[in-house]
């Protein structure tokens, strides 16, 4: 025996509710009539229970015309939906039908067969909309998948080449703050030779794992893609150069050190990373693989297993012995545009420091190393709060051919308040030890008034997210403009890293800043 459908009659007319009530009663087919007056009252019923059917007037004391019909439709989605209306209205329920009504009733033409007539064919229109649309959802989620499919590689879960060209055709709609800076692209090294050894099915689980490592490094904003067999494209979103090469070389040592199960034993790959930063976009895969071109055959012909900033000699690479590079990334005095010096990344393994690295010898070295390559100009050695902890006296004594007066140890914003005792005693370490301080990554956060005053720096880089697209935005300029005026108060020398825009070179001209980094220089170098 079918169940009684449901149907809610909507009508504020004792009467015409009434002869409805008796024609429904008439029918071989059983029905559960509930009333609502108002469209309040219809509303309270139908969040409390499910019907099958609504029969609606679409006159009521809070409702009129078709607007009574799309409230209707809006508290009763699932519902077939049949409205009501004087012989004098009967081209608006028409309309209403065109807008989604399934049939409608003309009062004082009904009779028992008309009403069930209309009954009848708004549940069974309703029937066919819903199956056509659970067709359509089906079809769009199946071709959701086959995009997927086109733009997805299999093999690592990056994007294909043709996702990266679809990526970045749309990312000139990114705001500043997410906007590519930089261009990262990762070579396996010696890949070939894990096929031959292992065969090829091993070396395609090999590339899996590299894949879900490389995607464990990405930030939300990052796009990473394989446009090659083991060569990937990797894109930073609102970052300076010295942190993307500090990615670059934490990706390299998370592929390095990635033990990858081949029948039974484990082998290791490396990779060599070329980065390059950009300008103003737009950008394709083609023109981002030369950018990045310079450095990886840089990285490659160094000995494998390093990271190199747009084909410079200097690279980020594994410690050896007493030497190591360092990634070198140039500054230049905003008056004139010279080159005034250069910010010298501290490799990632003194971050993890153990007896064997953290020697006076090893970083002197280092030192050493800033001092060769930076051509006689500033040198900014940046370091992080860890390395900064893990220094001695003994590791900070200047070697005698260094000279003092070109070098500072910039350490990064430190992000909590009150600065910890252990941290300034390793900054009055350095300034006894003769070294200048410099401040990195200073933006507006809640903590910069304690790092500038107790920290004292005589140098402050300022965080891209303060430089990059600030000409012509008057809030942000207000803020730089305050903030350039504070440190000129305190007698720090400013490095605005992120320098992208001509705009922005000008307003910080204005300012009084004494040097920029970014992406600016390197379209106006030969």
């Amino acid at each position: 025996m079918p169940a009684p459908t449901r149907i809610l009659l909507v009508e504020d007319n004792p009467s015409d509710r009434d002869f409805l009530n008796a024609c429904l009663s008439t029918g071989a087919h059983e029905v559960e009539l509930d009333f609502a007056a108002r469209l309040t009252e219809a509303s309270t019923r139908l969040k409390d229970r499910r019907y099958e059917l609504v029969i609606a007037d679409l006159n009521l004391p809070d409702g009129e015309g078709l607007d009574t019909f799309f409230k209707v439709k809006e508290l009763a989605e699932d519902a077939a939906i049949v409205v009501m209306t004087g012989m004098d209205d009967a081209q608006l329920a028409s309309r209403a039908v065109l807008a989604g009504a399934q049939d409608y009733l003309v009062k004082g033409e009904m009779d028992p067969e008309r009403v069930w007539r209309a009954l009848f064919n708004a549940l069974f229109r309703h029937d066919q909309f819903q199956r056509v649309s659970h067709v359509a959802q089906d079809l769009r989620k199946k071709n959701s998948s086959l995009r997927e499919l086109a733009y997805v590689d299999s093999m690592t879960g990056l994007l294909n080449r043709h996702g990266l060209a679809k990526t970045l055709a749309s990312a000139a709609s990114l705001g500043p703050r997410t906007a590519v800076t930089h261009a990262l692209v990762v070579d396996v090294d010696d890949f070939q030779n894990v096929n031959e050894l292992f065969g090829y099915h091993q070396g395609d689980l090999a590339l899996k794992e590299i894949g879900r490592r490389l995607r464990a490094n990405l930030g939300p904003s990052d796009i990473g893609g394989r446009v090659g067999g083991d060569e990937f494209l990797l894109l930073l979103a609102g970052v300076d150069t010295p942190t993307a090469i500090a990615r670059a070389d934490r990706i390299r040592v998370s592929v390095r050190d990635a033990a990858l199960g081949v029948s039974g034993a484990a082998f290791g790959v490396t990779v060599s990373v070329g980065v390059a930063a950009l300008g103003k976009g737009p950008f394709t895969v083609e023109r981002l693989l030369e950018l990045t071109e310079g450095g990886l055959k840089a990285g490659k012909g160094g000995g494998k297993n390093r990271v190199c900033f747009d084909g410079g000699p200097v690279s980020v690479g594994p410690l050896s012995g007493q030497a190591s590079s360092l990634a070198r990334v140039p500054f230049y005095e905003i008056g004139s545009g010279c080159l005034a010096g250069y910010q010298f990344m501290v490799p990632g393994e003194l971050g993890r420091a153990d007896e064997r690295t953290l020697t006076v010898d090893n970083v002197r070295a280092l030192v050493r190393t800033a001092a060769e390559t930076g051509e006689g100009l500033e040198c900014h050695v940046r370091i992080s709060l860890i390395q900064l902890m893990r220094l001695l006296p003994e590791h900070l004594a200047m070697a005698p051919e260094i000279d003092p007066r070109l070098f500072r140890l910039s350490i990064p914003m430190v992000p909590m308040s009150p600065i910890p005792a252990g941290l300034l005693a390793s900054v009055r370490r350095m300034r006894a030890a003769g070294w200048r301080i410099g401040l990195h990554g200073l933006d507006l956060g809640p903590h910069v008034w304690a790092n500038l005053i107790l920290l004292e720096p005589s140098v402050v880089s300022l965080d891209p997210g303060l430089v990059s697209g600030v000409s012509g935005n008057a809030e942000r300029e207000r803020g730089l403009t305050r903030l350039c005026h504070v440190l000129s108060g305190l007698g720090a020398q400013v490095v605005a890293d992120g320098v992208g825009t001509e705009e922005d070179f000008k307003l910080l001209d204005q300012l009084g800043v004494s040097f920029g980094s970014g992406p600016l220089w390197k379209e106006k170098r030969p």
